[in-house]
């Protein structure tokens, strides 16, 4: 199965907006700490990378 970059896109603005609608109806909103949002991402099946060459 081969998924093109947009497709990819897409997911992941998927998978973010709601990450942020669960941090927007959490009673503290957005996380306070790293482990927090580190949790957050994952629940949303989302990690963060870096990027090469920056």
């Amino acid at each position: 199965m081969s998924v093109n970059n947009e497709e990819i896109r897409r997911e992941v603005d998927r998978r973010l907006a709601a990450a942020l609608r669960d941090a927007a109806g959490s009673a503290l909103g957005m996380p306070g700490s790293v482990d927090t949002f580190k949790a957050m991402l994952e629940r949303a099946d989302l990690a963060l990378v870096l990027k090469e060459g920056v």
